[in-house]
Order: C-alpha cells, then structure tokens, then sequence
C-alpha cells in the first residue's frame, strides 16, 4: 500500500535572485534558532555560493543586465533585466493525514528528499537549484524553498515558465510523488463532523504558501490572505501575558495583526479578520469578508473560552508578580537600612545574606532573586529603576552615608557597653518604633517585647532569608496598626486629609524613615551622657 503524503506547491519568478537567495538561507531578523534544517544543491551548485554561481552563470550568456523600477510607494530599486530565478515551495501537513511532523528530524529529512526530487524534476540536469529545508515558518509546518537558475549552464536558455505554472505544475509534482510510492492527499473532515481543538481549511497550504512567497518577494504588492497566518497571529497573541480581559486581548490582538469582534446574542462568538498590508503601504487596507472568520470555524482553541482561559492566567500571573516585587522591595529596603551596608560592596553581602543578588550594567543596577512560586523555580530580575529610585545606585549612596554615620556611632557605643553604661544595640532594625512613631507616638516604653533586632553585626552571623524576613516585617506591621488604633481620634485632622487625597496616606521615603531612626539614635545617646554626668 503506497505510503499517503499531504503537500501543496506554488511557484514564481523573481528579478532578483540574490534578495531570493538571502530570504532562504539567512536568519530572520531576531530569530531563535537556525533558518533551515537542512540544505542541498543539484547540478554542481552550492548552497554556501549559490548566488555567485547563478550570477556568474547568467554573465556568461550575457543575461544579467540591470534596470531601475519606480516601488509603489514612490521608491525606487534595481533590478534583473530578465528573470533571474524561479522561486518554487513545497509545503507538507503537519496534521491530519498524511502529515509530517516537524519535530520529527527523520521528518526533516524525508522532506527534504521530497524537495531535491522534485528540484530535480523541474530544473532538469542543466540548471542550478538550491533546496532549503525549513521548519520556522508561519504554522510552523515543513516546507522546501527551491531557487532555480533561469539560464541553461550548458546553452545559455531561459527557462520555460510554462513549467512553472500552477495547473502544470501540480502534475508534475503528483506524477513524481506517485514515481517515488506515495498517495497524494489533501482529506479533511467534513464540516461540523468534530469540533477539535483546530480546524485545518482545504486551501490552507495553498494560501501559506502564497504568503511565503509574497514574504520571499520582499513584500511586493498587495499581502495574500492566509487562514494559516491568522491563526499563527491568534496563537501569539494568546501566548502574551499583555491582556488580561477580552478588551485588552483585543488590544494585543490588533498589535499582532488581527482583528477581534464579539458576536452573537450571548456575546460567545468571536469573529477573527486578518489584517493584511496593502500594496506599497505599511498601513492596514479595509478588512474584507474574505479576511474573516468565525472561531467556530478555527476551531476550539481559538473560542471564547480560550481567551477567558489565557486572560484568567496573566491575571494571576500579574498577581503574583506584585506580590513578588513587593517581597523584593521589602529585602532590599532592608538591606540598605542595615548598619552594615556602607558602600557598594558591603552591600552586596549583606543583600546575599537575603538571598538577593545585585548586578551592575553600566550605572544601572539590576537585583535578582530566585522565584520558586511556579512550577519551575527561576531567576527573577527587576531594574532597580522600576522598582524604586532609592534602590538605585544613585539613590543608594544616600543611605551608604547614613549608614557610616551610624558605624561609627555604632562604634563609640560599643566602648560605652564595655565600660558598662549598658548602651542599647544601636543596629537594630526597630520596624515597631518606626510605625509607632509615624502613627503619632504610641507606647514605646513596651516596644521591647515587640521589637526584632538585627543579626549581630560584630560576626555577621544570623543572617535571614528574604521569606523569613518578609514574615517578620509582615508581623511588625500588623502589630504596629494595633498601637496606632488608640491614636485614630487624634489624627482626625490627618485623616481627613488623607480621605482628600485619595484615602491612602504617601508612603514615608524610606531614606526619611533611615534618617529619623538615627537622629533619635543620637538624642538617646546625648541623653544617657547627660545622665551619666549628673551621676558622676
């Protein structure tokens, strides 16, 4: 039983061979990964100087003249006098029968075996050709991009392009398919018989491969319409984590391309259109029915369900980011607020300590920190910039000099504790009486049993996590909200105007809140002498 194969072919000419060429072999522009999969070359040529060789070739007959056209858009270029290449594609399925997979490197090559049979078939034993096998295209599906010379090497003729047409060139090609022991199919289910996850159109090959070549010409002319390319653009654009309701779907849509309507008396329908580039115009042209189609007719993956589904994960997506960002900022703010951090380098450590890590480009800073919220655990990072400006390098040195000042305080302290006046540990991170101060001066006196110290700074041991830390600030602030409670009736005034400003109050710099912290450090520390003097 002859083995089934499901492929389509389309053919044109080109005046420049060369742009052909490139467009077959070079990435794309951003593009992961190689262009083709695989390459040959029939009749003596090279894939590596396939172009050289057609150019020589077509000067030897005297065939490579020149000419400058006038672009659609008012532009001008140069150009081949005569045909330079034929430009043939051949497209297999990637689903359904008779398919290929394109995961599939045996796939790979029984493709591309199909594709220097058939170069073969139509360039005859005097032409050059090339045979790119690639699998980066639009749906992703196999297909063989065949350049042939139009110049006969061996008598200098131009190729006949009646052999190149489409009616003619179907036969050929099924004539070979059915030489080498395959069935030529092209079978879909019937209309309505299965409602799969995707629907695959009678003429989708066809018109993917039309738009291969609209894309290899360099984009001359109008664009073709592909039910192929919208699906690859719904497809992207449920890939994005940009929207997170069916508006702002719509919105990402467009930017990929197409354009959405919600349909029907339930508002369950959907409506895709290709949005296509007109002739010369980077502009949209007017959307015709031919550019539309119903998701019914996609199939399940492209339904409304699918967008609520995509929209519903970026949702919890941005969720957790905020949540991430906010653990984050609490780590490095605390971080800087510690005694230790002086300068950039001691920084670092104490930011390691955290579990955070700090990179440098340039003058800005980016901090990163492992992420084992998903599935898979991963390095998150986030610009110092959009995170805050105090976390910057430059908003960094500010906190770099409060934190020497209080060193060196710190220092002299700790020769008042040896000698017995029973200083207080002046690296504490007293998040309490910081709130408590800021809630307008609750008991203080009884922050003792509520306060957390810092790690000791003499060895550097007790360093927290940034979840344990976090818990622990988390704690502190629950308990400074209870003292403010006391407090509420006598910062009416402050409140209402709050309320004028939205009913949040602006949250305190952070370098404010390092600064006050010292500055009632040093009142302390003044005070203590004093009584110590008096003592004495």
């Amino acid at each position: 039983m002859a083995e089934q194969i499901a492929a389509v072919v389309v053919a044109s000419p080109t005046r420049n061979s060369a742009r052909l060429s490139t467009y077959v072999s070079a990435p794309k522009k951003g593009q992961k990964g190689e262009r083709f999969v695989a390459a040959s070359g029939i009749n003596g040529c090279i894939p590596e100087v396939a172009e050289k060789q057609m150019r020589d070739n077509r000067k030897r007959w005297g065939k490579n003249g020149e000419r400058v056209v006038e672009l659609p858009n008012g532009g001008k270029a140069v150009e081949g006098e005569y045909v330079q290449a034929y430009h043939v594609i051949q497209s297999l399925a990637r689903d359904g029968v008779g398919s290929l997979d394109p995961e599939n490197p045996e796939d790979w090559e029984k493709a591309h075996g199909l594709g220097v049979d058939l170069a073969r078939e139509v360039a005859g034993k005097n032409r050059l050709a090339t045979v790119h096998t690639q699998i980066d295209g639009t749906t992703g599906c196999i297909h063989n991009h065949i350049v042939i010379d139009s110049i006969d090497k061996s008598t200098g003729r131009s190729f006949d392009s009646s052999r190149v047409k489409h009616a003619e060139l179907v036969k050929v090609h099924d004539r070979m398919l059915a030489g080498l022991g395959y069935e030529q199919v092209n079978r879909y289910a019937p209309p309505g018989v299965a409602k799969g996850a995707e629907k695959t159109e009678k003429s989708e090959l066809r018109t993917l491969a039309k738009h291969e070549l609209w894309e290899a010409s360099g984009r001359e002319g109008e664009e073709p319409f592909s039910v192929a390319v919208l699906k690859r653009r719904i497809r992207r654009t449920l890939e994005e984590e940009t929207f997170t309701d069916f508006e702002s779907f719509v919105d990402a849509a467009r930017e990929q391309g197409v354009d959405v309507q919600q349909r029907g008396q339930s508002g369950r329908g959907v409506t895709y259109a290709m949005l296509r580039r007109g002739a010369g115009d980077e502009e949209w042209r007017e959307i015709s029915p031919s550019d539309l189609r119903r998701s019914s007719k996609l199939g399940r993956d492209f339904e409304l369900g699918a967008i609520e589904k995509a929209a519903e994960r970026n949702a919890d997506l941005v969720a957790r980011r905020e949540q991430f960002d906010a653990q984050l900022r609490d780590g490095i703010e605390a971080s800087l607020a510690d005694i230790r951090s002086v300068d950039e380098g001691s920084y670092r450590g104490v930011l390691e300590e955290k579990r955070i890590v700090l990179e440098r480009e340039s003058d800005e800073w980016s901090y990163g920190v492992m992420d084992e919220s998903g599935p898979q655990a991963r390095m998150r990072w986030r610009k110092a910039s959009l995170l805050s400006n105090e976390l910057t390098q430059e908003g960094a040195q500010e906190f770099f000099e409060i934190n020497k000042g209080r060193s060196a305080d710190h220092g002299r302290l700790g020769q008042d504790r040896s000698a017995g006046t029973g200083a207080r540990d002046f690296g504490a991170v007293d998040v309490i009486e910081r709130d408590q101060r800021d809630a307008g001066g609750a008991d203080l006196d009884g922050r003792a049993s509520r306060r957390v110290a810092e790690p000791d700074h003499r060895d550097g041991a007790g360093a927290e996590d940034l979840e344990g830390l976090n818990a622990k600030l988390s704690e502190h602030r629950r308990c400074a909200e209870h003292a403010r409670r006391p407090h509420d009736d006598g910062r009416a005034d402050r409140g209402n105007s709050d309320q004028q400003q939205g009913g949040k109050a602006p949250r305190r710099k952070l370098s404010e809140q390092v600064r006050a912290r010292s500055a009632r450090d040093d009142e302390r520390s003044s005070r203590r002498d004093e009584g110590r003097g008096l003592g004495d």
